[in-house]
């Protein structure tokens, strides 16, 4: 059974979603003082990257770069609401009213890419530090697997805004 979600998880092509799977055993690795976790996973990527089949296209291309700029303009846009109203943000359910990049009828007009930065923006630094805090205390005191869950979410979260899907957070916090 791992096997194959391992294999259907790499057929997405998710560079983040690798770098969460490296992430989370590393951690493992070192909660659990074993550092061939980790060498292994760096392992099993880098075959996985290896022996993926390329079919022609950007969206299987690993080096592709377009994505990564999008996503550069897309922090440099949320940075920049924020540095516009630091303390309290926006308010979650008002970023289509203030985003002028993109255009109306998109569905990502309501958040950005990365988790943290939506937070950032819509609640400010306030809100930003509250969640923050919430984390930790949740991290302190859940079990090894929802941390380990919890790290993996949250360097994720830094390349989509996955940490406030309905379901992920569903599932960390009513574990």
């Amino acid at each position: 059974m791992l096997a194959i979600t391992y294999l259907a998880f790499s057929l997405t092509y998710s560079r983040s979603g690798q770098l969460a799977f490296i992430s989370a055993f590393a951690f493992l690795s070192f909660k659990l003082k074993r550092p061939r976790f980790f060498w292994l996973s760096l392992l099993v990527t880098a075959v996985t990257l290896i022996i993926l089949p390329r079919p022609p296209g950007e969206s299987t291309n690993l080096l592709r770069t377009n994505s990564i700029r999008a996503k550069i303009a897309n922090y440099q846009t949320g940075l920049s609401l924020f540095f516009r109203r630091p303390l309290f943000g926006y308010a979650y359910n008002n970023l289509f009213l203030i985003r002028s990049d993109v255009p109306l009828q998109s569905h990502s007009i309501s958040g950005f890419d990365g988790s943290l930065l939506t937070i950032l923006v819509t609640t400010g630094i306030i809100g930003f530090g509250l969640f923050i805090l919430g984390l930790k205390h949740y991290f302190l005191h859940t079990s090894l697997i929802n941390q380990t869950l919890l790290i993996s979410i949250f360097v994720h979260s830094f390349f989509s805004n996955s940490l406030l899907y309905p379901l992920v957070l569903l599932f960390l916090f009513f574990r």
